[in-house]
């Protein structure tokens, strides 16, 4: 009896020993709280995740964190996967969700010019210099001194502004940022620096392309004035 007793006991003993020693794998979760859901779009993330001791989020835009709970500002309109990785002794686990940010609301720019002069043919557009596009361009035609557009309502970051003066075509030298939820006004002044083009380095609209114009028609390296 006594020899049945002490192994029934090791039998338990063992059984409870392998219990406490089982790894359970990592469940991420996690929860969206909306704070403002257009551009700049401010978002706070809350980590409900279990049995993980590490974490890498990514936001879909070229952002990541490795914080528990981050907070993250969308600075453009699209929709995202966001992904959490949680990582635990039990492994790792994954999770992802989608999140739609809208454009900016009452996101404004005018082309203002204060210079001395008249400059024609002035237009304005988003241009991605990597690719090579450029979006939405708009027409303003000849503009007098202190001539304003009226307000061009938008979802870039930043325009260019280019204008024709004596025979050359000039782009100014700097990409003008946009101010969300405001109204910005971009200025061609006498002292403006500006790329002078001998000839238009604007290509033709593209069917393909749609709203993308393509920079292509370079004849001549273009001098910064």
């Amino acid at each position: 009896m006594k020899k049945f007793i002490v192994l029934t006991g090791l039998v338990i003993f063992i059984f409870s020993c392998g219990e406490k020693n089982e790894i359970i794998k990592p469940a991420a979760d996690f929860e969206m709280n909306i704070i403002t859901n257009s551009v700049p779009a401010y978002i706070e993330f809350q980590n409900n995740s279990s049995n993980a001791t590490d974490y890498i989020w990514d936001f879909g835009d070229g952002g990541l964190s490795i914080d528990y709970s981050p907070n993250y500002i969308y600075l453009a309109q699209g929709n995202y996967l966001v992904t959490l990785k949680a990582f635990g002794e039990g492994g790792k686990d994954t999770l992802t969700k989608e999140i739609s940010i809208e454009a900016p609301k009452n996101t404004f720019y005018k082309v203002q010019n204060t210079s001395s002069v008249t400059v024609s043919n002035v237009r304005s557009f988003h241009l991605d210099w990597d690719a090579g596009y450029l979006y939405d361009l708009i027409e303003h035609g000849d503009m007098n001194s202190n001539d304003i557009s009226d307000a061009i309502q938008t979802t870039w970051n930043s325009i260019e502004v280019m204008f024709e003066l004596e025979d050359k075509y000039c782009l100014l030298a700097f990409p003008e940022s946009i101010e969300f939820n405001s109204t910005t006004t971009i200025s061609i002044t006498d002292t403006s620096s500006y790329w002078e083009y001998d000839v238009d380095p604007i290509g033709a609209e593209s069917e393909a392309l749609k709203d993308k114009r393509f920079i292509l028609n370079f004849e001549s390296s273009p001098t910064l004035k």
